[in-house]
Order: structure tokens, then C-alpha cells, then sequence
């Protein structure tokens, strides 16, 4: 037997594609200070793409020191009056609270200045570039489009019949050009297209990255032993192959 069984190998349509393709927008008013990046550039993750300006931000921060150091001194003689009794609980409460909210400006205007860069959430590459020097961003404002090119997966349209075959299979390889890649089964979407009667299959690269966007073949073997078509016989309206048992 082993030497007549065959491993049919399947095929289907696949492409390389990428799980994080982000527009990243501005967070604050302020105008768009400098673009540090062009389209196509690969940026790694934490680098500075956009820089807004922070002056403002950074009069508020000043501002905002100034207050919590005046609400300290306020608090602290607060304190001294109330242990002589010298001033009303709604009074001190209010010294407390006037300190607190200092605070919470302080991290407010952090929070503003931090948001004056915009950073890479993960490395890739960019695609799209929609800020422009001088001009003024708000929030919301479409600054840049980020494709990430490590976290990938192919995406192949399988025909319902040889799904099965998928999870049993012995190999599975995107093929692109003259270039495969090994590959992993992750999911089979429980979605069938009625129109092309096929299911959408996710798998994972497990050693080299190809490029997103790649069009190609996912091709596979059934894992399943297949003996030749010629093989098969017709008898008495039923199909099957002779079998040699001793000498008959």
C-alpha cells in the first residue's frame, strides 16, 4: 500500500494580510508643528511621527504648578488655624479641595503635552500621510495611516468540501512566486459565502514575514492516505479496488 498511496496536494486562493492597519488622529488642538516621517518610511514602535505644538500646553503646566504651589502654602496654614481652632471645617475642606484639583490640572496639562507627540503604537510602515506642517489640528484629525508589518496572517478562501482537509492536513504553505512560507492553521470562520459556496481560513506565518499584501496560493496535503483514481474498479454497480490476500 505504501507504495501505490498518493497525498493529494489542494489549493486555494490566499493573501497576506495585516492585523493593524491604523489611522492615528490628534488628540488635542494645536497647530502641526513638524512631520518627522514620509510614506513608505518603516517607523519602530514608540518612535516620534508627528509633533505638535506644546507651547501653550506648556504656559498651562506653569500655570497649573503655580496654583498647586499657592494651594500647598493655603493648605498648610489651614492646618495650623485648625489646630487652634481658628477656622470654619467648611473653610479647611475648601483648602483641601482647592489643592486637589491643582493637582489634577498638573496631570491634565501632562497628559495635553504627552499627547503633542504622536507615536508609533507598533512598528510598520507608513501608508498614508494626511498632515501637513502649520496647518491646525483637532481632535479627530487624520494625521497618518500606520501599517503594521509583524503581526500577520493569510487569508485563504477555501471551498466547503476540502475544509475539513485543513485541520488534518500534514503541510500547509502560502506559496508566492517562487517563495513559500510555512504556515499554521489558527481559525476556520463560521461564515460560509453562499455565492462562491467557500469559507474564510486564518492562518499564522511560523517563520519568516512576507510582505502584507501578498497575493498567492495556500496549498496543503489532506494528511489522508489516497490511493490512484485508475485504481478503481466497477462490479456489480459498486466501486473498489482488488486487494491481494495470500494468492487470491
Amino acid at each position: 500500500l505504501e507504495s501505490l498511496q498518493i497525498d493529494p496536494t489542494y489549493s486555494a486562493p490566499a493573501t497576506v494580510i495585516s492585523l493593524n492597519h491604523s489611522q492615528l488622529s490628534a488628540q488635542i488642538s494645536a497647530r502641526v508643528q513638524k512631520v518627522l516621517v514620509q510614506v513608505g518610511e518603516q517607523v519602530t514602535q514608540g518612535d516620534t511621527l508627528v509633533q505638535l505644538d506644546c507651547f501653550e500646553s506648556m504656559l498651562a503646566e506653569l500655570s497649573a504648578k503655580a496654583r498647586e504651589t499657592l494651594a500647598e502654602k493655603e493648605l498648610k496654614r489651614a492646618k495650623s488655624l485648625r489646630r487652634s481652632n481658628s477656622i470654619a471645617e467648611q473653610d479647611f475642606n475648601k483648602a483641601e479641595t482647592e489643592l486637589a484639583q491643582a493637582r489634577v490640572a498638573i496631570e491634565q496639562t501632562h497628559l495635553k503635552i504627552e499627547r503633542c507627540k504622536i507615536n508609533a503604537p507598533f512598528s510598520g510602515v507608513v501608508t498614508s500621510r494626511q498632515a501637513f506642517e502649520g496647518e491646525v489640528a483637532t481632535p479627530g484629525t487624520p494625521l497618518l495611516k500606520l501599517l503594521d508589518t509583524q503581526r500577520l496572517e493569510v487569508s485563504a478562501q477555501v471551498a466547503m468540501k476540502q475544509v475539513s482537509s485543513i485541520a488534518s492536513a500534514s503541510t500547509l504553505q502560502f506559496k508566492t512566486g517562487a517563495v513559500q512560507y510555512p504556515l499554521k492553521l489558527r481559525a476556520v470562520t463560521p461564515r460560509i459565502n453562499t455565492k462562491a459556496r467557500n469559507q474564510e481560513v486564518r492562518l499564522s506565518l511560523t517563520e519568516s514575514q512576507a510582505l502584507p499584501g501578498s497575493a498567492g496560493r495556500l496549498q496543503w496535503q489532506s494528511g489522508r492516505a489516497h490511493l490512484p483514481a485508475d485504481m478503481l474498479v466497477q462490479r456489480d454497480g459498486q466501486t473498489g479496488v482488488f486487494i491481494l490476500q495470500e494468492d487470491t
